[in-house]
């Protein structure tokens, strides 16, 4: 389930210009295979500033319904329910699931526009905390707004 050349535009239109300025490239990775590589859970988006190009990978279907033996942090959990995800204790365990428009919602809304701050940020030298805290800052206040 990748995002669309339309979805792509509307969020670009949204964050306006500062958006677009001297981004290169966004690329719309349709094979959830080039995630694999990257270990650590499924990888959605990334930003790679030395080319100014920004990757957002589909949504795995296998990643739709995931029972965890923890829940999300409070910060993931906003962003499941933010898109119409749900969330529910069952038989000890947290299950999290996703309908497809919620999985749009999801990468267009949080992905995109969480990679798109780090774009708009790339000039402001800062820890990867602080880097991603701006990024987390952003997608609330400018991509979950405008939902």
């Amino acid at each position: 389930m990748p995002l669309r050349i339309d979805d792509v535009n509307e969020v670009l239109d949204t964050v306006g210009p500062m958006a677009r300025q001297e981004l290169q490239t966004i690329l719309l990775l349709g094979g959830t295979n080039k995630q694999l590589p990257f270990g650590r859970g499924a990888l959605y988006g990334a930003y790679y500033p030395a080319r100014q190009l920004i990757a957002v990978h589909a949504f795995p279907k296998h990643r739709m319904q995931v029972a965890s033996n923890r829940p999300p942090s409070p910060t993931i959990a906003q962003s499941i329910r933010r898109v119409g995800g749900e969330i529910k204790s069952v038989s000890g365990k947290t299950v999290v699931s996703l309908d497809e428009p919620a999985v749009g919602r999801f990468l267009k809304w949080h992905v995109l526009v969480h990679e798109i701050a780090h774009h708009i940020d790339r000039h402001n030298p800062k820890t990867r905390r602080k880097t991603e805290s701006f990024a987390e800052w952003f997608t609330t206040s400018v991509g979950f707004s405008s939902t």
